[in-house]
């Protein structure tokens, strides 16, 4: 079941990254992190819910595994996004190996906190913490402005633009020539 949960949960990520990537660059990504944070904060209030009542089934956590890897898929690109907007260039390096670092840490010492938290507290008292660190993190977004990328008016209109950023994503990562 853990390997089923992980692989529901990587699966979305995987796939929708190179789509995402293109769309956040059309998009207000103020308001990509605002949604894609309540979305997650959403549906993990329906877990604890479904916890909080005690019918739980397994299948309850796989959907919800998968809305929030679909958020977190829009989420993540978009913070990277931001961060090269909002820092300095001659920081950019310093600023994303502080947040791959911290990201890293919290993943060992989450784990850690929520063996102690399921001594202490029932499941769904943990995901409320969860809904509740969510809100505390969208909640600075409304008061801090991000700046947008301009594009053109065509590169904003029609799917084979998208489809064309996202091919010379892979382009790039390929190591081939790209435009980008």
């Amino acid at each position: 079941m853990l390997a089923a949960a992980s692989f529901v949960a990587l699966l979305p990520r995987v796939f929708l990254s190179p789509i995402s990537g293109a769309l956040v660059d059309r998009w207000n990504r103020q308001n990509v992190m605002i949604y894609a944070d309540a979305l997650i904060a959403a549906v993990t209030m329906i877990l604890a819910g479904i916890f909080w009542l005690e019918y739980i089934q397994v299948w309850h956590i796989y959907v919800i595994l998968f809305i929030r890897a679909l958020g977190s898929g829009f989420h993540w690109p978009t913070m990277q996004a931001s961060a090269s907007l909002l820092v300095p260039k001659d920081q950019l390096a310093r600023i994303s190996g502080m947040n791959q670092t911290l990201r890293g840490a919290m993943g060992i010492v989450a784990l850690l906190l929520a063996a102690l938290m399921l001594e202490i507290f029932p499941i769904y008292g943990i995901l409320s913490i969860d809904v509740i660190t969510a809100i505390i993190a969208i909640s600075p977004l409304f008061f801090v402005s991000i700046p947008q990328v301009n594009h053109t008016a065509e590169k904003m209109a029609g799917l084979s633009h998208i489809w064309d950023d996202i091919k010379a994503g892979f382009k790039f990562l390929a190591g081939g020539d790209c435009c980008i």
